[in-house]
This record gives C-alpha cells, sequence and structure tokens, in this order.
C-alpha cells in the first residue's frame, strides 16, 4: 500500500515532516510534566509492568478523575475527513475536546493529515521514526497488519495495559466476545482501543444501496424491481416512456455510475454483480473464498451490463462521471437509478426534494436477487464486523502509556461516551428519560450546517472511529430523514451479509506479495471491466482475460486469502 513517489518529492516531504514533528516529538517535552520516568517509555512493543502506576506519584487512582495531578501532553495522529475540514482545522477546536481535558488533565496535540495525501504522509511518518504517542489507524488494510506494526516495534501490544488500567473497556470486551476476537491478533494481542457495534447499531451500519426516483416509476405504473429481469424491464421503461413526464422521451438516463473500479466502495456498477451471486473483489461461500471477477458468474453479469449499454439503458459516461457530473444528472431530473449512500449523498437528495422539488420521489431500491438462490447480497465491506477497525494505538515514542490508556477509557464510561458522541450537555443535547435528545444547534443548526457537520463542529462522531462507542443516536440523527430510516432499516437490510467476509489482515509472511498480486489485479481487472462492457474487448477473448489473471498470481492471493480466513475463524 506505500505510494509511490519520486524520489525528490518524498525526500522534500520527509524533511518537511521531521521539521513538523521535531518541537513535540513527544509527550516527554511537555510543560508541567514532572514524573516522566514514572511511566516509562515503552522501548518495545509490551507493555510496562503492573508497579508502574503505584510508582508514579502523577497519576491518580484507576477509575478517577483527574488521570494525573500534573498536566501532560499527549501528540495524536488522525486523519480529518471532509466532514470535519468543513467546520474545523483541529479537534482541539471541538467543545468535547475542552471538556476532555478539563476532566483528564491531559492535553492533546493533534496532527492532521487530510484524508486525500494521510497515506503518503502515514507512510514518510514511519519512514521516518519520528512517531506521535498516539495513532489512529485501521492496521487490517495495511501490508503486515498489526502484527508487522508490532513486530517492527511501530506501536506497543495493549494487552495487558487494557487488563490493568482499562475497566470499561475490559467489561464491553467481556459483554462482545465476537467483538474482543475481531478486534485482536490472530495469537490473541489486543493492540487498539476501539469501538464496536452491537444491538440495534449492527443494522445502522448499512450505509450503501440503490436508489430510485420513486415518483418515475409511480408515473410509468411499475413496481420495484428485485430481479436483473425485472431490473432490465424498469431500465427499459424509463428510457422509452418518458419517465420524468416533461415531453422529451430521450433525455431520461435509466442508470448512472461513478464509473466501475473494483478498488472503489460499493457505490458503482459492479454492484449488479450481486445480482448473479458474486462480489466485486473478495467473497466467501459456506467457507470457501471466491475472488468475483475470476468466477463465471462475473461473465454472465459482464454480459448482461454489455447488453444494457448497447440498448442505451446505461449512462454512456458512466465510466468517466465523477461526483460532479453525478449530482448533476440527479439533480437535472435526468438519472433514474443508481448506487451511492445513504448519509451524504441519500440525505442531499432528499433534502433537495423535499426543499426544492416537492413533486419529485428518490427513495431505495432493495439489492437485486439472485434467482440461482432465491437471495439479495450485500457485499459492502464492514457489514459482519462488530469492531471498528479504525482503532486508536499506543507508540513505542509514547512515554505514558499508562496514562494513554486511562485516558482512552474514559470513553467508554456513560458520561464519556455521551461526550464523544454527543456533545455537551445543555449545549448540543438534554436527557429526557434518561435519552439523548440533540438541541436544536445540531437539528437546525443556525449557521446552515446539516445534522453530520453541525456534529463535527462540537464532538468525534461524525465518520472518525479511535477509542470510543459508535452512539445509535448518532446514526439515527445523520439518517433521520423517514426516506432514509425506509432505506436502512427496510430495504437494504434485507439483502444477506451471509457470503460477506470480515475484515482481515494478511500475515507478515504473505501480505507483500498478496499486495503486490493485487496490485496488478485490480488495474487489471478495471481496465477488463470498462473493455467487456463497453463493447472494445469481445467476449471470445475472455479466456484470455481468465489466462492472464491466473499469469498474475491470482489463484496464489486467494489461497492467501483462504489461510488469513480461516485463521481469522481460529481465533479464541
Amino acid at each position: 500500500m506505500v505510494d509511490k513517489k519520486k524520489l525528490s518529492a518524498a525526500l522534500l516531504a520527509l524533511m518537511m515532516l521531521a521539521g513538523c514533528s521535531s518541537a513535540p516529538q513527544s509527550s516527554s517535552s511537555a510543560a508541567g510534566d514532572s514524573n516522566q520516568a514514572a511511566s516509562s517509555a515503552a522501548s518495545s512493543s509490551s507493555a510496562p509492568d503492573s508497579s508502574s502506576q503505584a510508582e508514579n506519584s502523577n497519576l491518580t487512582e484507576t477509575g478517577t478523575y483527574p488521570i494525573v495531578k500534573d498536566k501532560i501532553t499527549l501528540t495524536y495522529w488522525v486523519p480529518l475527513n471532509e466532514k470535519y475540514t468543513s467546520v474545523i482545522k483541529d479537534f482541539n477546536e471541538l467543545e468535547m475536546s475542552k471538556e476532555l481535558e478539563k476532566i483528564t488533565n491531559i492535553h492533546i496535540e493533534y496532527q492532521h493529515p487530510v484524508e486525500e495525501t494521510a497515506k503518503e504522509q502515514f507512510n514518510l511518518m514511519i519512514a521516518s521514526g519520528n512517531l506521535p504517542d498516539i495513532i489512529e489507524q485501521n492496521w487490517t488494510g495495511r501490508p503486515g497488519g498489526p502484527e508487522k506494526a508490532l513486530a517492527e516495534n511501530v506501536i506497543i501490544d495493549m494487552t495487558d495495559l487494557i487488563d490493568q488500567y482499562a475497566p470499561n473497556y475490559k467489561k464491553i470486551l467481556s459483554e462482545t466476545p465476537e467483538g474482543a476476537r475481531q478486534s485482536m491478533t490472530n495469537d490473541g494481542r489486543h493492540y487498539m482501543m476501539t469501538g464496536f457495534y452491537y444491538g440495534e447499531a449492527v443494522a445502522a451500519k448499512i450505509m450503501i444501496g440503490p436508489q430510485y426516483r420513486r415518483d418515475w416509476l409511480q408515473r410509468l405504473g411499475l413496481s420495484d424491481p428485485t430481479t436483473i429481469e425485472e431490473w432490465h424491464e424498469v431500465l427499459t421503461a424509463i428510457k422509452n416512456q418518458d419517465a420524468n413526464g416533461n415531453g422529451d422521451p430521450n433525455d431520461e438516463i435509466p442508470f448512472i455510475s461513478k464509473g466501475a473500479s473494483i478498488s472503489c466502495s460499493n457505490d458503482n456498477i459492479n454492484v449488479f454483480a450481486s445480482g448473479f451471486g458474486a462480489n466485486m473483489k473478495f467473497y466467501h461461500v459456506d467457507g470457501e473464498v471466491k475472488f468475483g471477477p475470476y468466477e463465471p458468474e462475473w461473465k454472465e453479469y459482464l454480459m448482461t451490463m454489455n447488453q444494457w449499454y448497447n440498448e442505451g439503458l446505461i449512462d454512456p459516461e458512466f465510466a468517466t462521471t465523477d461526483k460532479t457530473m453525478f449530482d448533476a444528472k440527479i439533480f437535472g431530473d435526468q438519472a433514474g437509478t443508481w448506487f451511492c449512500g445513504l448519509m451524504g449523498d441519500m440525505g442531499r437528495f432528499v433534502k433537495y426534494c423535499d426543499e426544492d422539488e416537492p413533486d419529485w420521489e428518490i427513495a431505495a431500491l432493495p439489492y437485486p436477487i439472485d434467482t440461482a438462490t432465491g437471495k439479495a447480497y450485500n457485499y459492502c465491506g464492514g457489514l459482519t464486523d462488530i469492531v471498528c477497525t479504525n482503532g486508536a494505538n499506543i507508540t513505542t515514542s509514547n512515554k505514558y502509556p499508562i496514562e494513554t490508556t486511562r485516558w482512552f477509557d474514559y470513553a467508554y464510561t456513560e458520561e464519556g461516551h455521551r461526550l464523544y458522541n454527543n456533545g455537551v450537555e445543555g449545549l448540543t443535547y438534554n436527557l429526557v428519560d434518561g435519552e439523548v435528545q440533540f438541541t436544536d444547534l445540531i437539528l437546525n443548526n443556525p449557521d446552515g450546517l446539516d445534522i453530520t457537520r453541525a456534529i463535527a463542529k462540537y464532538c468525534r462522531a461524525a465518520g472518525t472511529t479511535g477509542a470510543h462507542m459508535p452512539d445509535l443516536a448518532v446514526m439515527n440523527a445523520r439518517a433521520s430523514h423517514p426516506i432514509q430510516r425506509e432505506a436502512r432499516d427496510k430495504i437494504w437490510s434485507l439483502a444477506s451479509t451471509e457470503r460477506t467476509l470480515p475484515s482481515l489482515t494478511v500475515d507478515a509472511e504473505y501480505s507483500q506479495r498478496q499486495a503486490d498480486i493485487l496490485n496488478e489485479v485490480y488495474t487489471y481487472v478495471d481496465e477488463m471491466v470498462l473493455k467487456f462492457i463497453m463493447g472494445l474487448e469481445s467476449f471470445d477473448n475472455y479466456d484470455n482475460y481468465l489466462d492472464t489473471l491466473r499469469s498474475m498470481g491470482l489463484e496464489e492471493a486467494i489461497e492467501i486469502q483462504q489461510k488469513t480466513f480461516d485463521a481469522f475463524n481460529g481465533r479464541g
């Protein structure tokens, strides 16, 4: 996953990184750090022994606050997504951060790369060896995963720290054994503190699916499609019968898509493959790992999409459509159906309908049923994960691992959970009969911010995970429109996730080989998907396509993924 850059650019970036990091290199330089030696640095991936807290006169008793008598400072590397960067520049601007510092007496200096360059900056940071005290990272998506990070002394094993200094997090682990299993390495080490989905929050994770202009189908007297055959009938009617009712039968686009890359999230044309029983990447059938674009069903899917493309049912610009073009076709009353997200995308679309086009109705469609099995499949990554894979880690540069663990653990108290997710009581929410009710600062923001960005301005529940639990009240608030609730709870939830793989970490022994193979495979599949659908490659050459995938080592990659899945299933 290391991005290849020109040598000169990499060297320059490294020098800039070192320059930016050298001042507060670690918490040891913080003002008021009166007992640095007592909570000694983790010079390897092992946690400190149990005597550390007793020897540290600056620490208060576990479970009491503040955590330290004299203030300390920790450095924290965490990317900011667009939801945050639209309203803040630093997490210290959040009201919850100010309140958290008062409670714990620990100050945080945040290091915030933007999402677009986060991978590159992370790689440069690791290469420089200039580590912050805390890293927020999804290690399952990196070659070698957390095992490699532990072996290379980037992060520490938190198993003993959690056992001794995180009673609230430890309680959650005991209550969610599957979450505990998913949040550890294959050999049973806890390397992060993170969040877990359980209860109603599991179903609330469904964030993407098919959408359409419901008013168009009602105008045409059509029922919602459930199978690929029914989709074909509906798309054909949209194309030929003036679905938008403006008198021009030729200005509708039955289906639009943001490209066709298998590397992207499940918001493009390849989701139709689920109607043939296949996924665009890895999945499993009764425990046997498969790679969708290598399966017989994939050819059937591509041939069907080629037919639809030739019939004018698929946007002729689908291969090059970006977000701006995508939005323009929906807001321009041209698009009939598409795949995209629940919150940011559908939220904007239904709001536009309510405010500007009350006669329009945008709604959700079910995932297409595979007629061979009689089931619809949702292969979106993470749906079978109870654990939030983007957790918070303590690095080997951290001189305060006990204090850091306790600081993390506050988020798992009842008060801490509300602070992280709901903000400050009386400002952003009130408790009514024990239930959180957001104030108008969130629900009807005076600055015109939507709910997600209003939350992003005040607390840490707008798309990042780290060391805190997700919150159902927030998830419901961010998908508060009745159409969004219908989509998530009554339509998309009907699709089965039985074939969806959990988040997996390939063993360090095979990780680089796996990454090398898949980088080449994904690029090639993306190219060929477009060629087959658009008729630029004959299906007479499909066997050559399969031979090329074999020559790239795909079958070896499938074997590695099978071993990884088997190891995951073998965890305690």
